[in-house]
């Protein structure tokens, strides 16, 4: 976007490497919804390094197919895996075809459409000298971003002589919808907002392009069109560009297909609590971070919802107004809004927000903040579909800034679903990677609002006794990607594997640990990464239970009244003795001193030889047996 007042965008052509000194960025925990996946995004460096130029501000934002993370800014792109693995890094500039006629080239936006499994960029371009402006497309010819595109350039019927700045992109089954604010050349004054509506097929078949141009109008602007992220053959957009109030806001519903049926547009009013745009953020220094008036930043439509955001000065808790984010959740079948929300906090300044709604109606945030204290920085936030109404959850910051800029700052960040998993949204955000005032850097996340992490032992129990080779069930819930269960016993690992099967049996050794009681803990941790713990007490007996029996002696010939003297080794608790002769039991008391006595009497059984067995069993239940020979003679 250029600012008509000051330079909206600043490129600073170096002759040699300018280089920066690299700043290590802060991770935070996990929360709601969980970051199972981050990484570092394009940084101002990184222009430096392709394009020769350092910019702002960078405009971040993201697409995301079934294998490719697709960032793009000001004036660079680059395409990774989902682990953030760069594939392959590019100037916009030639990623879009432009020549030597094209002076000049900012706001990229790029989406992947998971309808067609396409994606589709945008940006535009223009030539003061010849005060021409186009804005270019280009669109995948599969679902592989590394692979060939189709390129348009769109005016009247290719090049207008206005600036068509700022183009936001959206789209349904059959038709994409691309809008612009239109400004003279010099002097540049504002001419109006436009829009094109274009055949999707078309462009899906890299063909000929019927579309519809809609020239611009004064009394319109900043329209964003939606990204339909369900089946929808109407085209939905939203403008807070009305009468300058505050309390109105336009919903637009677009019908027909480009050289198919007639193309339409319809204006529906809304009466909204009062928008008005937020005020510079302040960051420590002297220079404040620009924020942006109240048009919708990130707009995104899914089964009769219309969700939009952006900035605007609210109060929160404190009479000094802020920049904060203003989220509205609208009825496209019933033009109501569902939800109608200030997010913002006392002394800190929220802006530039994204949001994706996931396929069960949870909401995904990406936006940059900063206070008097703390220097521009990135953080997400969300809401689950059954939270109560006008909330969000408190936010995670993703990454630290750590210096002031000194430059323009946005104009977006980008959030995108993933079309692998519809639970998953990506968020790409902004923050001052660098203390230079140029030195911004963009961070990249997946989240995810999951069920907590958890795991079930079934063997051992709970105050089992275990010893040699024992076997530990686990059952793992809730994972991503393929677990892996750590076994520790009283704090020390004894064994790690995969643990995705329910059940899943791990063997470890008692060997390794002293005798006694002790704790055992599974932790379980998934692929994005999360844990789970839970632990059971055990009882480790590597010790044999043994039993000694010094009266009578093997070979001992016995009468009447017989007391059998025992000595018991290695038991715990308050042991057992049982006294069977032939394997029939006559005597059972505790046994605990050394030696104990315990009596029985000869006469139940015939005269002749018999085994006395005493069976020792202590409080873990296990046991151990001594046996001696006797003859009975009554």
């Amino acid at each position: 976007m250029i600012d008509h007042k000051s330079a909206r965008l600043v490129r600073l052509l170096v002759a040699s490497l300018l280089v920066l000194s690299a700043v290590a960025s802060a991770r935070s925990a996990v929360a709601a919804p969980d970051v199972i996946v981050q990484f570092e995004g394009l940084s101002n460096d990184d222009n430096e390094v392709i394009a020769s130029l350092r910019t702002m501000p960078p405009d971040s934002n993201l697409a995301v197919g079934p294998a490719h993370v697709f960032e793009i800014v000001n004036s660079v792109g680059r395409i990774s895996s989902k682990s953030g693995g760069t594939i392959t890094s590019f100037s916009l500039h030639s990623f879009f075809g432009l020549g030597p006629d094209d002076w000049f080239d900012s706001d990229p936006r790029v989406l992947y459409d998971a309808i067609s499994g396409r994606w589709f960029a945008t940006e535009f371009t223009n030539n003061p000298s010849t005060e021409t402006s186009s804005i270019v497309l280009a669109v995948s010819l599969t679902s592989d971003p590394t692979g060939a595109f189709c390129r348009y350039r769109l005016g009247n019927p290719t090049s207008e002589v206005f600036l068509q700045d700022y183009p936001m992109i959206g789209m349904s089954d059959d038709k994409v919808i691309i809008s612009y604010n239109g400004f003279t050349f010099d002097p540049e004054t504002w001419v109006g907002g436009g829009y094109y509506v274009l055949n999707k097929a078309d462009l899906l078949a890299c063909g000929t392009l019927r579309f519809t141009r809609v020239p611009p109008a004064a009394s319109f602007g900043n329209m964003h069109p939606a990204q339909s992220l369900a089946s929808t053959s109407d085209a939905w957009g939203a403008t807070t560009f009305t009468d300058g109030s505050g309390n109105i806001m336009k919903v637009l519903k677009f019908s027909g297909v480009p050289g198919v049926t007639t193309v339409t547009s319809t204006e529906f009013s809304m009466s909204v609590r009062q928008w008005l745009s937020a005020p510079a953020a302040e960051q420590p220094g002297s220079q404040t971070v620009e924020t942006l008036d109240t048009r919708p930043l990130s707009v995104a439509w899914r089964d009769n919802t219309l969700w939009l955001t952006g900035a605007e000065v609210c109060y929160p808790g404190e009479s000094t107004g802020r920049s904060c984010i203003r989220l509205l959740e609208v009825a496209t079948d019933l033009l109501t809004a569902r939800q109608d929300l200030s997010y913002g906090a006392t002394g800190k300044y929220y802006y530039f927000p994204a949001m994706r709604p996931d396929a069960d109606g949870n909401l995904h945030f990406v936006f940059s903040s900063s206070s008097a204290t703390e220097y521009p920085d990135v953080r997400v936030t969300g809401r689950r579909a059954t939270d109560p109404v006008n909330t969000l959850q408190a936010s995670t910051q993703l990454r630290a800034g750590v210096g002031a800029t000194g430059f323009r700052y946005g104009d977006y960040s980008g959030a995108a679903v993933d079309p692998s998993n519809p639970l998953i949204v990506w968020v790409a955000g902004e923050y001052m990677k660098a203390a230079a005032s140029d030195g911004w850097g963009t961070a990249i996340a997946a989240l995810q609002f999951t069920t907590p992490l958890t795991i079930d032992i079934t063997a051992p129990r709970n105050g089992d006794t275990v010893s040699g080779t024992n076997w530990v069930v686990v059952w793992p819930h809730n994972f991503q990607g393929t677990p892996t269960c750590t076994i520790k016993v009283d704090g020390t690992q004894v064994a790690q594997q995969t643990c995705a099967d329910s059940p899943t049996s791990i063997p470890w050794n008692t060997t390794a640990i002293g005798d006694g009681p002790r704790t055992l803990t599974v932790t379980i941790t998934d692929s994005t990464p999360r844990t789970g713990t839970t632990s059971v007490s055990i009882y480790v007996a590597n010790t044999p239970l043994t039993v000694d029996v010094t009266q009578p002696r093997n070979g001992d010939t016995v009468s009447g009244t017989n007391w059998v003297i025992v000595w018991p080794h290695n038991f715990q608790g308050t042991p057992i003795c049982t006294i069977k002769i032939d394997g029939t039991q006559v005597a059972q008391q505790t046994c605990a001193d050394s030696p104990t006595s315990i009596p029985w009497n000869t006469t139940a059984f015939p005269n002749g030889g018999h085994t006395i067995t005493v069976i020792l069993t202590d409080s873990t239940t296990r046991t151990g047996s001594k046996s001696v020979s006797v003859t009975v003679a009554n």
